[in-house]
């Protein structure tokens, strides 16, 4: 879960900084070779997961709470500028600390303290990315964790599915007219299903200019982002052949799968510099999970709050 808020909250910032405006009305990314951004990142999540499995359980039930805190320092390296306007970046982790717990907590201040890897690689080595001027990525290669992420990537997307096409779908669109305050545009994505499906989740995402603000002295424009999806019907069931072992298969029944999304990006339109962006997700799911080497299912519920901050140091 920690490498996924991370993530996300990468693409976030990512999506946010290539919405600075060239004027209050047209929308493009703006970047100059050589320029170099910190942000802070914070983002707490807290929630309960459920599980019953009388078979295999003494409990009837067993709850794990869920209380978990991240903060990261990110630094952005801007490597040069197509004549179009796409923009090489390089994204580096210069300070990472979560808290889920006495028995999970890090800090990479602490040099004994084990990071997790894909985090780690990214204290020397960075995410690199290219991306157009409308914010959409066009190639994207993450540091060496020391694991194969073909492998790790094929128990959960189709094995011919890069980083980039997964990126492209968690970035917005920048619309292709200027906007005024009031206009609203929406981005369509879809993440595929393990390789046995065949088939992808859709969502979409919602954006409203809402006008401009004063943050940080700065005069930004204030876009308003929102995903509201039911994925009960779309998911419905699914299975995970080898997720268990060699010879298994999982399989995972839906029977309720909701998310939300709201929160607010801030940009600074005439400095072309984003200055910070807020959001809270709230997520339910309940469903049941079976295996093809076991007689026993175990039935689950979650629900999930996470709070996410972003801001230009």
């Amino acid at each position: 879960m920690p490498r996924k808020l991370l993530l996300a909250a990468c693409l976030l910032l990512l999506a946010a900084r290539a919405a600075c405006a060239q004027d209050k009305g047209l929308l493009r990314l703006k970047f100059n070779t050589g320029d170099v951004y910190h942000y802070a990142v914070e983002i707490s999540g807290t929630g309960e997961m459920s599980m019953r499995a009388p078979e295999i359980m003494d409990e009837e039930t067993f709850d794990l709470p869920i209380d978990l805190s991240l903060y990261s320092e990110l630094e952005l390296n801007v490597t040069g500028v197509d004549k179009d306007g796409a923009a090489g970046i390089e994204i580096f982790v210069n300070r990472f600390r979560m808290n889920a717990g006495p028995d999970m907590a890090v800090d990479s201040v602490d040099e004994e303290e084990d990071m997790p890897a894909v985090i780690e690689a990214m204290f020397d080595e960075p995410l690199t990315l290219k991306m157009a001027s409308d914010g959409g990525v066009l190639q994207a290669e993450f540091p060496d964790a020391g694991e194969d992420p073909d492998e790790l990537m094929g128990m959960f997307f189709p094995t011919d599915l890069r980083p980039a096409d997964i990126l492209k779908q968690a970035l917005f669109k920048l619309p292709a007219q200027a906007v005024a305050p009031g206009a609203t545009w929406e981005h369509k994505a879809a993440f595929p299903l393990p390789p046995a499906e065949k088939k992808s989740i859709e969502f979409t995402y919602s954006f409203t200019l809402q006008g401009y603000e004063t943050v940080k002295g700065l005069d930004c424009a204030a876009i308003a982002v929102s995903v509201s999806e039911d994925f009960t019907k779309q998911l419905s069931a699914i299975e995970l052949p080898g997720f268990g072992g060699e010879d298994e298969v999982v399989s995972m029944r839906f029977d309720r799968m909701l998310l939300d999304f709201s929160g607010m990006l801030y940009f600074a339109h005439k400095e072309g510099v984003f200055v910070g962006a807020e959001g809270v997700l709230e997520q339910e799911m309940s469903g049941a999970m079976s295996s093809t080497l076991e007689d026993e299912s175990v039935s689950m519920n979650m629900n999930l709050l996470v709070d996410m901050k972003i801001e230009l140091k």
